[in-house]
Parts: structure tokens; C-alpha cells; sequence
């Protein structure tokens, strides 16, 4: 496996308070390990329902896949109960077949929210903190079988949601809460354990950070990861050659 977000071209931005973070090669067996550096001990997911894998580059590891009843679980913890600022962000590709609502990545049981990160049914951005009646949405259609990088900061009522490094739309809506419920990406809960609203494509990264990250660094994060070269036909191995080839 290679271990490349140890390189610089690939590093993501302000790793203190990054508690949550998921790559391609730390997806093993039913396990997706955390690799936030001050949160390595904990927030490691589990893969319910088979989830799969997805081959997207020949010399990396493949990424996992929602096609329905798969989801990845997170349990609950303290660093995940964010109430001051939050920023989720992920890399992802919608399958063609797209036809609902599907969550990427959600800490909600039913009408019990503190979080939710999600594509409409209509495929544009939507996010919650806390009230489903005052969900924001976005303004850009997201293509299907394309890789894109998508995220949203929230700090006390307001929503920037964003799309490929830059700003989609600025909202305001009901700020954060907290809860006790898992966090779940691929879905969301509805009754825990069940599921409702899969995703339906490749989720290959996840970062969640207890700060609201800023425009420069949600576009540092866009532009630092292999899937930002693949996407411009540049493969993203070279870097990988250049620097050494870390091995886990």
C-alpha cells in the first residue's frame, strides 16, 4: 500500500484540527482507519452491508464504493460533537443511475440531527445543522461519473458550501448540535440501525476538522490530493516516484 499523504503534494491543510480523516489505502477489510494525526487512536470507521471497492488509478489503492445497503460507521465520540465551527470535505463520483437524496457523510438518526452532509435528488449540495426544516442547498448541479471535490463550513448559523475548491453558495440556517448518534457516510440513519437515503457512487476521501477551514485552505485541500492531477490527466504516481514510496 501506498502511504502517499505523507508527501507534501498531497498533504492536507491545518492537520491539528483534523479529526476525522479517510483515504483509499487505509480502507481494509471492514475497517476505514483514521488518519487525523492528533485522533489516530479513535473515529475509525466500520463497513456495513459490503460495501466494495472501486479501482481508480492502476499504482493506488481502490476506494470504496455505495451502491445501496452499504454504509461505513463511526462511533460516537467527544471530537465528533462539534458545536463551534465545522468543516466536512470529500472527494466523490455520483453514479450514472443518480435518482434520490444520498448522504455523503451525516451524524443524524431520524429528526435527530447534528450534522448532515448530503446530494440532492436533483445532485446539487445540501447540508443541516440541526433543524431538518432549515436544510441549505446548493447552487451547482454535480455531474455523474465525474471525480469532484465537495465541501461545506459551517460556523455558528452560516453555511458555505463548496464544489471543486471554490464557493458554491453562502446561507444562513440553524446552527450545529450534538448528539449521540454514530456518524455514518454512504447513508444516513433512520432508526439506528437502519439506513435511509445511500449514496450512490465512490467515496474515496473523507476529512472532518473541528474548525471552519478557509477558502484558501478548502482549495489547498482540492488541489492536494491525487484525484486533483487524475482529473487533469496527470498521474498522480509520479509525485509518488519523486518522493519515495512509502510502504504501510
Amino acid at each position: 500500500m501506498i502511504n502517499y499523504h505523507l508527501l507534501p503534494q498531497f498533504r492536507p491543510a491545518r492537520l491539528q484540527d483534523l479529526v476525522l480523516w479517510y483515504e483509499p489505502w487505509s480502507f481494509r477489510g471492514r475497517t476505514w482507519r483514521n488518519l487525523a494525526p492528533n485522533f489516530s487512536d479513535r473515529n475509525h470507521g466500520t463497513a456495513y452491508g459490503g460495501v466494495g471497492l472501486s479501482t481508480w488509478h492502476p499504482q493506488f489503492s481502490p476506494a470504496p464504493t455505495f451502491y445501496g445497503d452499504e454504509y461505513v460507521e463511526v462511533p460516537d465520540d467527544d471530537s465528533l460533537d462539534i458545536t463551534d465551527a465545522i468543516t466536512i470535505e470529500a472527494w466523490m463520483k455520483l453514479d450514472s443511475s443518480w435518482s434520490n437524496y444520498g448522504h455523503i457523510c451525516t451524524k443524524r438518526d431520524g429528526d435527530n440531527t447534528a450534522w448532515q452532509f448530503y446530494v440532492r435528488i436533483d445532485r446539487r449540495l445540501g447540508a443541516n445543522g440541526g433543524a431538518t426544516s432549515n436544510d441549505v442547498s446548493g447552487a451547482t448541479q454535480i455531474p455523474t461519473e465525474q471525480w469532484t471535490h465537495v465541501a461545506v463550513v459551517i460556523t455558528s448559523n452560516t453555511f458555505n458550501l463548496y464544489v471543486n475548491g471554490n464557493i458554491d453558495v453562502t446561507k444562513t440556517a440553524t446552527a450545529l448540535a450534538t448528539n449521540s448518534v454514530p456518524v455514518s457516510i454512504g447513508a444516513r440513519f433512520d432508526g439506528y440501525p437502519s439506513i435511509a437515503y445511500p449514496f450512490n457512487g465512490i467515496i474515496p476521501l473523507i476529512h472532518i476538522y473541528k474548525a471552519a477551514l478557509t477558502p484558501v485552505e478548502i482549495m489547498h485541500n482540492y488541489t492536494h490530493h491525487p484525484l486533483y492531477y487524475l482529473r487533469r490527466g496527470i498521474s498522480p504516481y509520479m509525485f509518488v516516484k519523486r518522493g519515495g514510496i512509502y510502504v504501510v
